[in-house]
């Protein structure tokens, strides 16, 4: 079964110039991710960084971050960025973390030709509070999550030309699973943290072709607050969503089927463990 890097980089090659827009100011073509991406495989192999931790953030580095740990990495610890210090070092000590990952390092240059290896299925560790409010680390196997992602793209008739809001943490098992299937597909995505600048989302929604996004309900609730008249308007061109993490209410059940009438929705929560 082919890695996400793999997958990335088929995908990237058939469509160089595809773009991935970090929170509406700094757009990347498939060139620009390459680059970064090579760099930080050279990176991560010369200092020998078999078990990587990296805090959440949701930018492009935290997902060329991601992808690049295929190349080397047994284990990859995914882990809250605001996980308080004390808890950060406890984590990192207990799991023999070599290296933990913030933003792309810059100031090393390597000259390093990397020759591909046979390597054991990597995990992804999940630091979640989950419905505890405590870290819990969810072992998931990278067979797992490709099969699921498969599931999910099929289902929702997600494809290459799409394009993707991504503002679920990628800590979070829904948030990471979202990015996964954007990766799988080829779709260009909208990288953002969290929903505070929804107003510019819209604006970009409407001149662009915003076709799928993922939310909890409490996300939905700020949209239909922000929106008000204009949900229909928002709507339109929405094709797909995935709506989970909780329970949502029979008057927004039928708020969504009144709104979002020619948009997909898949709607699940439960165990992190599950997904």
């Amino acid at each position: 079964m082919a890695s996400l890097y793999k997958i990335f980089l088929k995908n990237i090659k058939q469509n160089p110039n595809k773009i991935f827009i970090n929170d509406l100011k700094t757009t990347y073509n498939g060139f620009d991710c390459l680059k970064k991406l090579e760099y930080l495989r050279k990176f991560i192999i010369f200092n020998k960084i078999e078990i990587l931790g990296i805090k959440s953030a949701n930018s492009i580095d935290w997902i060329l971050w991601y992808l690049a740990a295929d190349s080397y990495n047994k284990k990859i610890f995914l882990i809250k960025n605001n996980t308080d210090k004390k808890m950060l070092n406890k984590i990192k000590k207990i799991n023999n973390i070599d290296y933990l990952a913030k933003k792309i390092p810059t100031k090393i240059k390597l000259k390093l030709k990397i020759k591909s290896k046979t390597k054991s299925v990597r995990q992804d560790i999940l630091f979640t509070s989950g419905t505890i409010n405590f870290p819990k680390a969810v072992i998931i196997k990278e067979n797992s999550y490709l099969h699921v992602g498969r599931i999910l793209s099929k289902k929702l008739k997600q494809n290459k030309n799409d394009t993707e809001l991504l503002s679920m943490p990628f800590d979070h098992s829904f948030g990471l699973v979202r990015l996964r299937c954007c990766i799988l597909k080829g779709t260009k995505i909208l990288v953002t943290d969290g929903l505070k600048n929804f107003p510019k989302i819209f604006k970009f929604s409407q001149e662009n072709n915003l076709t799928g996004l993922s939310l909890v309900p409490s996300g939905l609730a700020l949209i239909k607050i922000l929106l008000k008249n204009k949900v229909k308007l928002f709507s339109k061109k929405l094709k797909y969503f995935e709506l989970g993490s909780s329970f949502i209410s029979q008057d927004k059940r039928i708020w969504l089927k009144k709104n979002f009438m020619s948009t997909k929705i898949l709607h699940h929560y439960g165990m992190t463990e599950a997904s």
